[in-house]
């Protein structure tokens, strides 16, 4: 005799119940409108390159979407905050003190990400440098809703963040080789030359 499919014959351990049937269906197809914005954010934007369609989709409902006009404040330097923003459109100036040049930072660039990976307080101060648009996500929210990601965006963080210090040395080296004083040439080469 044959069992019937979702129940559990009797005399085995448990009395004969129905069993729980698992339904596995296909994740629905992103609109297409969706799917090309994502494949724009990948192609366009580093944060988003490594990331899957599908981590993509779940990590934008997250994100705050936020303008500015040119002048107004993102943050100034001195504030605590968790939040790390993403250029969408517009430019940034990021400014660390009076006497500093300013960093200026285009679509595609993110900037305040210190955030995801502590509690301190902004080193610089955040300018709209012209009509501004910025996705911003705070580590709390990240954290909590796609902690998977979070890991993934702070690895990304520190991939760029590690660039920044290897640009910062190629320039310190520039400095110093430029700056130092030519060594004497070797005796050898002194006595050959008279």
């Amino acid at each position: 005799m044959e069992k019937p499919i979702g129940t559990v014959p009797a005399g085995e351990g448990k009395p004969s119940s129905p069993v729980q049937k698992i339904k596995f269906s296909k994740q629905r197809e992103l609109p297409l409108e969706m799917r090309t914005l994502i494949r724009r954010l990948q192609k366009n934007y580093p944060f988003f390159a490594d990331m899957s369609e599908d981590e993509v989709q779940r990590f934008l409902p997250l994100c705050r979407r936020v303008s500015y006009e040119e002048g107004q404040a993102v943050f100034r330097a001195g504030e605590a905050d968790d939040t790390f923003y993403l250029v969408i459109a517009g430019e940034i100036v990021l400014r660390e003190g009076e006497e500093d040049a300013p960093r200026r930072l285009g679509p595609g660039t993110m900037f305040g990400e210190a955030a995801m990976l502590g509690d301190t307080p902004r080193a610089a101060t955040a300018l709209a440098g012209e009509r501004t648009l910025l996705f911003s996500i705070s580590r709390r929210v990240l954290v909590s809703r796609m902690p998977a990601l979070a890991f993934r965006v702070v690895v990304s963080i520190a991939k760029d963040l590690s660039e920044r210090v290897r640009a910062a040395n190629a320039i310190i080296r520039g400095v110093e080789e430029a700056s130092a004083p030519e060594a004497p040439a070797p005796p050898a080469a002194r006595t050959q030359a008279r």
